[in-house]
């Protein structure tokens, strides 16, 4: 038996970043925006005997083909609030914020903001929120009505003593 899977991705990405002006308390608001797109084809094709389900022991498997097309744009911006104080080393916030349009599953909105907070040098604590999809990859869009293994009972999980030392399968089914 045999099966044979191909993936095949294009990305095509560019952004800009750097610093977008000073502040009074002299820090710099860092920013970035981009776009990407990216394709995603797959195939996963298996033999006639694998198809059908005969195999023993194993369900039928379909072929399966796709493509999934995202567009995105992006931003995220990092902002610097306090720095060099008194039990302060450094105290900033950041959001950023994404749109992707998926050929397969519309559009979504992703989002996060948060912030980071350094009393010394050497100690950072940082904490975000965030919305995010995930999108099924190619094989799980694209799935073709493939089964699971076939049901099974171990004949040695029901086991009763009768004082004889061997296990009983009197009330095992195999399905």
């Amino acid at each position: 038996t045999w099966s044979r899977t191909s993936v095949e991705e294009t990305i095509v990405s560019g952004f800009v970043s750097g610093d977008a002006f000073k502040l009074s308390n002299g820090g710099a608001v860092a920013v970035v925006a981009g776009a990407e797109y990216r394709s995603t084809k797959a195939a996963f094709e298996v033999d006639n005997e694998q198809r059908t389900g005969n195999i023993y022991g194993f369900n039928a498997l379909q072929d399966q083909y796709g493509t999934i097309d995202v567009y995105e744009a992006y931003s995220e911006v990092s902002i610097p609030l306090i720095s060099e104080k008194p039990f302060i080393y450094s105290l900033s916030a950041e959001a950023g914020y994404r749109i992707s349009d998926y050929n397969i599953a519309g559009t979504t909105h992703t989002y996060k903001y948060g912030g980071e907070y350094s009393p010394f040098q050497w100690l950072k604590f940082r904490g975000i929120y965030n919305k995010a999809t995930r999108a099924p990859s190619v094989f799980e869009a694209f799935q073709n009505g493939d089964q699971g293994f076939p049901s099974y009972t171990d004949p040695c999980r029901d086991v009763s003593d009768d004082g004889d030392g061997l296990p009983d399968v009197d009330d095992v089914t195999l399905t």
